[in-house]
């Protein structure tokens, strides 16, 4: 018979010694991603991106902890039912609050994890403020990293995610709007 109580305890032994094993990594750092046309699924299929997306961002790590916080947008193409194809409709903002957990592998190379909150807002510049909405939902992503070793420009590092956000829009024309959007990032980050 296992005993879960002993495992738990071990696991969490685990845990706490893989997040304190790397102080060499700790600081603030802020940094950069410019990301694909995000995949935007809706209600009735009412949207769909239009041109890249880009985010900046900034953070604190702590041994293989991150707190991040970022802001990003893309632009969005409405389907209208009525005359058929997409229409400029505006830009999809998101600021987002994360955890990001890293896992080291070797040589400066580790792969993360990442969950959080975001608020997301649709500016409509294309048509009229009656467009605008807003909401909140969570985001969930996974990615690889390289870090270059610390030289006399400090420490730096480069990245791939992939990232899934799911909110709620509501406004005045787009009424409880279930999105959810995906997107690959590729990105830097230096250390402050």
């Amino acid at each position: 018979m296992l005993d879960w109580t002993a495992m738990y305890r071990a696991a969490l032994v685990v845990i706490l010694l893989s997040v304190s094993s790397s102080a060499a990594f700790a600081g603030g750092y802020l940094g950069l991603g410019l990301g694909t046309s995000p995949g935007i699924s809706s209600d009735n299929d009412r949207f769909d991106s239009d041109g890249r997306s880009a985010r900046v961002f900034g953070g604190s790590r702590f041994g293989q902890l991150s707190i991040e916080g970022d802001i990003g947008g893309f632009g969005v193409l409405q389907r209208n039912s009525p005359n058929p194809g997409l229409n400029p409709l505006g830009t999809m903002y998101q600021a987002a609050v994360l955890l990001k957990a890293s896992l080291p592998l070797s040589d400066g190379f580790e792969v993360f994890g990442k969950a959080g909150l975001h608020h997301t807002w649709l500016s409509a510049s294309d048509r009229d403020a009656s467009f605008d909405a807003d909401g909140n939902g969570f985001l969930l992503g996974a990615g690889a990293e390289y870090r270059f070793k610390p030289s006399f420009l400090g420490s730096a590092s480069i990245f791939v995610d992939y990232q899934l956000a799911r909110t709620g829009l509501d406004g005045d024309r787009i009424k409880d709007v279930d999105a959810t959007y995906r997107m690959w990032t590729l990105g830097f980050a230096v250390g402050i």
